[in-house]
């Protein structure tokens, strides 16, 4: 339900917004969910209202952003995506590796805390360096080469 709801509200709010501003609008909403989750482990229903926004946030984060990821190099958006799949997975996996050992060392709370600090060093990454332009013409020879 979650993700059915994010996809809807990015398709909405992405060229409402701007993909630079939503994305990052995202990001934001996700540090924050990433950050309270460990204050909603006592009852049930916070519990699943937060792992709610949490799916909701990072799902609206990632569809939000498949648009202007694609639009850096028109000619290879297939590369693009497999670009972007591979560092998700990266991502994924240092995760995996580093989430045991903060578990066993924080419980819950570090990672939470964690997790939502990471999230806002995404942000400030995303709001200095991704510039979000307007159709972006394919380099000289650049489509002969990808064909």
């Amino acid at each position: 339900g979650a993700e059915l709801v994010a996809e809807l509200l990015s398709g909405a709010l992405t060229d409402m917004l701007g993909k630079k501003r939503t994305v990052a609008a995202g990001m934001a909403l996700t540090a924050i969910s990433y950050m309270i989750l460990p204050f909603t482990s006592g009852r049930l229903e916070l519990a699943l209202a937060g792992l709610f926004l949490l799916f909701l946030s990072f799902e609206f984060t990632f569809v939000s952003g498949l648009p202007l990821m694609t639009e850096l190099v028109p000619g290879a958006r297939g590369t693009m995506l497999s670009v972007n799949v591979a560092a998700v997975n990266l991502g994924r996996m240092a995760g995996a590796l580093t989430g045991a050992t903060l578990w066993a060392v924080g419980g819950f709370g570090w990672v939470g805390l964690i997790s939502g600090l990471a999230s806002l060093v995404t942000l400030a990454l995303w709001l200095r360096y991704v510039r979000e332009r307007g159709p972006v013409q394919p380099l000289p020879g650049f489509s002969q080469v990808m064909e």
